[in-house]
């Protein structure tokens, strides 16, 4: 597709100049948003909770650089705007590179110094009705004592969401374990591994936090030897580095980033990564990983559905031949294929031997899911659907 893209943009003045001209438009908002920045903020400065004030003033440019990261590679337009915000001949460590190199450079610098912290801070910015983001609130009142810690108050992302917050980062920390101890007490997730999507796909917005939110999760509830790992989209078993909440969020969102070129996630390498460490371990069939859950912004291929019965076939007699054929694991695929999530419409889940699909989003099915174990039917969507304050007062007359 790239090379598509390049043959067209050479031959065609008309496709240049379009291209050209979006361009323009991204690099006049995203310079506009930066110098919001610099305006309000020294750079150290750009975590403070002050930074929410700024949510309305910053276009979203710079998620519109990554909603669709596929096309945006192929179509080459971060690249394109890498080269207008830091021209080769103005800046002379890009002297005397190969042109690759140097476009792989500008677009990491894109990222680091304009794409991210703009994103930072336009994240929970206020409401509609210009008050304060409710989960900071919550967290600010718990710091002030004015309220207790709820285990259950607030669901994964919106706590690491604020894991770096220099005001209530403390009490993130301390409403992440609280939450992690409770879910521990009642068994939840014993037997499980998250894949987290490509940050390549998803690099911000809602679907990208929550994938990585529940990957931490699921990787603190898990038991030996799965614990504290979770599976990169390449793949492989990564053990999650960090300390704290802070150090393994920052760890998360690097997770084999740049490890790799491919784009699609291959569920059957996945299994066979499973399935070597559990050999090698010499673990019991009961001890093998009864989920595996896939956090996507993207949709699989319809070739890989297709072709799903086969691989399954397949993937169970790799594991029969090694004395676990009664322990293949379960593979969850859960598509969040908007930004910002909220309001997309779910479907029914879809199931077939040794795979569950479900697509959309809400925040009630997410506090069912983390309830039943990641275990997703019909009657959990549809009590999602019906769990708003809006439904309440429906009664239901035979």
């Amino acid at each position: 597709m790239t090379k598509m893209f390049i043959e067209r943009y050479e031959r065609d003045p008309n496709y240049k100049l379009l291209h050209d001209r979006v361009t323009d438009v991204y690099v006049e908002q995203l310079n506009f948003g930066m110098e919001i920045l610099k305006r309000k903020f020294k750079r150290s400065d750009i975590d403070d909770k002050d930074r929410y004030s700024l949510a309305y003033e910053i276009t979203d440019a710079a998620g519109c650089c990554t909603m669709d990261t596929k096309t945006i590679n192929a179509t080459l337009i971060c690249e394109s705007i890498a080269r207008k915000f830091f021209p080769r001949e103005s800046y002379p460590e890009y002297q005397g590179i190969d042109d690759t190199q140097y476009a792989k450079k500008i677009e990491g610098r894109l990222r680091k110094e304009v794409l991210v912290p703009l994103d930072k801070a336009g994240y929970c910015g206020p409401n509609k009705q210009g008050k304060p983001c409710e989960i900071e609130t919550y967290l600010e009142e718990v710091k002030a004592d004015k309220s207790k810690i709820d285990p259950g108050a607030l669901l994964p992302h919106h706590i690491m969401a604020f894991a770096d917050h220099p005001n209530v980062g403390e009490v993130a920390e301390l409403q992440w374990k609280t939450m992690v101890e409770g879910m521990k007490k009642k068994g939840k997730m014993i037997n499980c591994l998250a894949v987290c999507d490509d940050g390549r796909i998803c690099v911000r917005g809602k679907a990208r936090e929550v994938s990585l939110a529940l990957g931490l999760l699921v990787s603190e509830l898990t038991q030996e030897p799965w614990n504290g790992n979770a599976v990169s989209w390449h793949s492989t078993l990564q053990p999650i580095q960090g300390h704290d909440l802070k150090s393994k969020s920052k760890f998360m969102t690097k997770m084999d980033f740049e490890g790799s070129d491919k784009y699609d996630l291959d569920i059957e390498e996945v299994l066979d990564s499973i399935l070597e460490l559990a050999v090698n371990e010499n673990l019991q069939p009961e001890q093998m990983v009864k989920k595996v859950f896939v956090f996507s912004k993207q949709h699989f291929s319809h070739e890989a559905y297709s072709l799903w019965e086969y691989d399954y076939n397949e993937i169970k007699r790799k594991f029969e031949a090694k004395g676990y054929g009664d322990a293949v694991p379960h593979i969850v695929i859960w598509f969040m294929p908007d930004l910002y999530l909220e309001g997309e419409k779910i479907e029914m889940p879809w199931t077939q031997p040794g795979m569950t699909m479900l697509s959309g989003f809400s925040e009630n099915l997410l506090k069912l899911f983390l309830e039943n174990d990641g275990e997703i039917g019909p009657e959990h969507v549809m009590e999602a659907a019906i769990s708003e304050e809006k439904y309440q007062k429906l009664a239901v007359v035979d």
